[in-house]
């Protein structure tokens, strides 16, 4: 918000940071009644409040490590991928859709979530790279990002080794899972609506991270 100059306009913009390990999301919102997760801040002069939460193990590595203790997470990864010496990737969207979809409600994201507001998001970090990936780049629709998980993961392993050969291998393989957990995170947990979040790099030619939100955050104390 600080680097979009939303914190003069009073309307804020919601973030989605996507770790390995944990991701965090925080908005502002409407009334104060969630103490766990809420605190006051006064920006220019205007009270705000936030809601801040972050989930461990709901990171894009964490996730998928969690996934792959079921049977069929083979579901969710290229056809003839080598996940082991005898198991091969079988991408099957449906499947590995059910598969995040259950982690997510194990994890109880929808109960420490309250009503998202409407407001825009973006999303970044790990996020960005994997839509990035995806051919997603503007505000993003349920349908688009489902749409294209499939139209490039339906392919077999050695046609997207050859489709993508500057990618690495392992990030090659691990995106089409990463793209369906994203696509349930943003739309089955969190209930975003479509043109609502966008994915992003940097704000005016400065990276995103944490590190800026908390000096921010010391400097308002």
């Amino acid at each position: 918000n600080y680097l979009s100059g939303t914190l003069q306009s009073g309307k804020t913009i919601g973030e989605i940071d996507m770790g390995g390990v944990s991701t965090q999301i925080a908005y502002e919102a409407d009334a104060y009644n969630d103490p766990r997760n809420e605190i006051r801040i006064s920006i220019n002069n205007h009270e705000k409040i936030i809601f801040s939460k972050s989930f461990l193990g709901l990171g894009l590595d964490e996730s998928r490590k969690e996934m792959n203790q079921q049977a069929v997470a083979p579901s969710c990864y290229p056809t003839r991928y080598p996940l082991t010496a005898s198991i091969f990737g079988h991408f099957n969207f449906a499947q590995c859709e059910r598969l995040y979809e259950n982690l997510l409600d194990d994890h109880e994201v929808q109960k420490e979530i309250k009503q998202i507001p409407n407001q825009q998001f973006i999303a970044y970090s790990g996020a960005y790279y994997v839509l990035d990936f995806l051919g997603m780049h503007d505000a993003l629709k349920q349908s688009v990002i489902e749409n294209n998980v499939q139209s490039i993961c339906n392919h077999t392993w050695d046609e997207l080794k050859t489709t993508y050969p500057t990618v690495a291998e392992k990030n090659l393989a691990n995106n089409c899972a990463n793209g369906v957990y994203l696509d349930n995170l943003f739309y089955h947990a969190y209930h975003m609506r479509d043109s609502q979040i966008t994915v992003a790099k940097e704000i005016n030619h400065t990276s995103l991270n944490w590190t800026l939100g908390a000096l921010l955050y010391e400097i308002l104390q």
